[in-house]
């Protein structure tokens, strides 16, 4: 049986031709926050017999820190996310392995004139700043000694009292203790001088370029001296710029880009120029190299010292009449005979951040980015010395990703044994 629900009348005044009693509306509720997508992997790590290549992963315009289990004939086995939470991801731009694999110096972008730069622990995940707190961090990378010390390089928001902006410390990741390195500063002592800081093999010297004017003209000067300031040596003296200088990992050998003309002379091409570090055998390796002052396109040594990797333009007319569609691609120089290999075979596409596997059979790099439903996407290839591969380990990096490829942790377990 129907009953019939008693209504409150409308109230005076109450339009005709709107119905009453209004529709009861809907209730409100609360929509969740939005949250990151899942993890485009599982978290994890390769087993401890795999090579492990890090890059940073972009998982629907989220980063994320990824490892890819690789095998000694540099094919991908697996792949996983580092359960590391990063304080900014987004800005990661450097990944650099110290001798051992057992850190990583963690370098992010902060600014146009300050980076920061922590130390991981690869086993644990563990990040931390080696000098304390973070703004004493505001610097970055220049090299790892063999016994797992630091070569920081201070920023000018650098907390630290009385460090030198530009210079070099030497840092005791687990202590904290660090030392000054006696490196040649402005006529003020306000900055250094110094750039591309590298170390010799046995830690007993170092490299390092500056570069000034002189009647008009930029020259730069490539020097060594020992870790205390003393017995410094001129190795070489050249007009125009000096970038990336990088000491051989088992020998006596400096290896640097060079650009004729000044800082702000782009439209040439770099050269890549080996010299021994008493400034003797020096000889040119390749001389279509991209503008190298950012050090993304090389050039990174072999483990054996052997040969250097590098990124080098494939038509010098097209270099200099449109850089918009400048193509590159990953070449490596024997620094014995001079003979010089390419290893990938791309058109129109740029590629960077050469970086070699701990066997040294293999090349990774970043290619160039693509556009893809408003999300720019890039990718991580790995190209076989021999030859014989050449394939895509991701196709949605971050542009410009770092890499960072490591032994497997069983080695550095049978080290630690």
């Amino acid at each position: 049986v129907a009953t019939i629900r008693p209504t409150v009348p409308p109230p005076d005044g109450w339009p005709t031709d709107v119905p009453w009693p209004p529709p009861t509306p809907t209730p409100w509720t609360p929509q969740p926050t939005p949250t990151r997508p899942p993890s485009l992997v599982p978290v994890g790590f390769p087993p401890a017999d795999q090579q492990s290549l890090y890059y940073m992963a972009d998982n629907a315009g989220y980063s994320e820190l990824h490892v890819v289990g690789m095998d000694e004939q540099g094919k991908k086995q697996s792949e996983f996310g580092v359960a590391v939470a990063l304080p900014y991801e987004d800005t990661l731009v450097g990944l650099h392995s110290s001798s051992d694999g057992k850190y990583l110096a963690v370098e992010f972008s902060l600014g146009p004139q300050d980076n920061l730069l922590l130390v991981m622990e690869r086993t644990s995940g563990r990040i931390w700043c080696p000098l304390g707190e973070e703004e004493q961090c505001l610097g970055g990378f220049w090299d790892w000694t063999k016994d797992n010390q630091l070569l920081f390089r201070p920023t000018a928001g650098n907390q630290l009292e009385g460090v030198i902006p530009g210079g070099a410390l030497l840092v005791d990741i687990n202590t904290g203790r660090y030392i000054q390195l006696d490196l040649p500063t402005s006529p003020d002592g306000v900055y250094s001088y110094a750039h591309n800081v590298s170390l010799s093999p046995d830690d007993s010297r170092i490299a390092y370029a500056v570069t000034y004017f002189e009647e008009d003209k930029e020259i730069s000067e490539v020097w060594t001296m020992r870790m205390d300031g003393q017995d410094r040596q001129l190795v070489c003296k050249m007009e125009g710029v000096i970038n990336i200088l990088s000491w051989s990992p088992v020998g006596e050998q400096l290896v640097y880009f060079y650009r004729p003309g000044t800082l702000t002379a782009s439209s040439e091409p770099s050269e890549l120029w080996l010299v021994n570090s008493d400034g003797s055998g020096s000889r040119l390796l390749a001389n279509q190299t991209r503008d190298a002052s950012d050090g993304i396109y090389g050039p990174t040594w072999s483990p054996d010292g052997r040969y250097v990797a590098f990124m080098q333009t494939d038509d010098h007319a097209l270099y200099l009449s449109d850089l918009s569609r400048l193509g590159t691609n990953v070449y490596v120089a024997d620094t014995t005979t001079g003979e010089i290999v390419r290893l990938s075979t791309f058109e129109e596409r740029n590629n960077y951040l050469p970086t070699w596997s701990p066997d040294g059979r293999s090349v990774a790099f970043v290619s160039t980015g693509r556009l893809e439903e408003e999300t720019l996407y890039s990718e991580v290839w790995v190209a076989s010395t021999d030859g014989s591969q050449l394939y895509a380990v991701s196709e949605t990096a971050k542009q410009y990703s770092p890499l960072a490829w490591l032994p497997p942790l069983s080695s550095q377990k049978g080290e630690e044994r």
